[in-house]
């Protein structure tokens, strides 16, 4: 009797620790992409008030403490990674998809490509905040808030989109979900995952296959601006306006 019952209670730890592990993750995953917009915002101000030392002094200072905040939540991720495998994984049957080939004619292929980014993220002031930032280094961005939304929009206009930026993590589709879909429309699509958690299983096995590269946030411009350019080279002047998904016209 008494093993069975420090037996259950051993359970019981277990799973405790499981669900403490687990909202601790889902926090650093919040803060990250909060912290996405304000960076983001941040830097597009600074761009804006050079000229302006009381303005951009504070914002720097705004700077310094998010950055800051960002390398804290990037040590706590690294204990709870340290302390928990349950992370997202593939499942199983999902690695069957084919590798993306990029081989061919890989350059002029790249530079041919349209200047247009499909943003796929279920956060609004991710998508808010990186959108003005794709904005402010000439490329051409439709945002969506869901995978389903993402899927459609990339079906229907997958010959104007270069580049689709996907969150790894969505309520309704997860990443691994989007992107086999997004693969069944065209075999070669080059997909940039985004993440508010550090790079998983999932996103590791994306990558693997052929995902073109891993976004952590929360990023700056600076960043954003160097991984995405080595994909899809910056246009020379700004394309169209950003839009949404949802205020898009035929």
């Amino acid at each position: 009797m008494h093993d069975i019952s420090d037996a259950q209670k051993g359970v019981s730890r277990v799973e405790h620790l499981e669900h403490i592990i687990q909202s601790s993750d889902a926090i650093v995953h919040d803060m990250n992409n909060q912290l996405t917009s304000i960076l983001a915002m941040s830097d597009l101000l600074m761009r804006t008030s050079r000229n302006v030392p009381s303005v951009s002094d504070g914002l720097q200072r705004i700077l310094e403490s998010a950055r800051e905040l960002s390398e804290l939540a990037a040590k706590w991720q690294l204990l709870l990674d340290d302390d928990d495998d349950s992370e997202a994984r593939s499942p199983e049957g999902r690695k069957q998809i084919a590798p993306i080939s990029h081989e061919f004619s890989k350059v002029k292929a790249e530079m041919n490509k349209p200047r247009h980014i499909l943003l796929i993220d279920d956060e609004e002031v991710v998508c808010e905040a990186t959108a003005e930032m794709l904005k402010r280094l000439n490329y051409r961005v439709t945002s969506t808030m869901s995978g389903t939304e993402g899927i459609a929009v990339y079906r229907e206009n997958h010959r104007d989109i270069g580049l689709v930026i996907l969150d790894m993590m969505m309520p309704e589709m997860d990443g691994w979900q989007v992107f086999d879909a997004l693969h069944k429309i065209n075999a070669d699509v080059d997909v940039l995952v985004s993440s508010g958690y550090s790079q998983n299983d999932a996103a590791r096995t994306l990558l693997d296959i052929g995902v073109r590269g891993y976004l952590q946030k929360p990023f700056r411009i600076n960043e954003l601006s160097r991984i995405v350019n080595e994909i899809l080279p910056a246009p020379t002047a700004p394309e169209e306006e950003t839009e949404h998904a949802s205020q898009r016209t035929d």
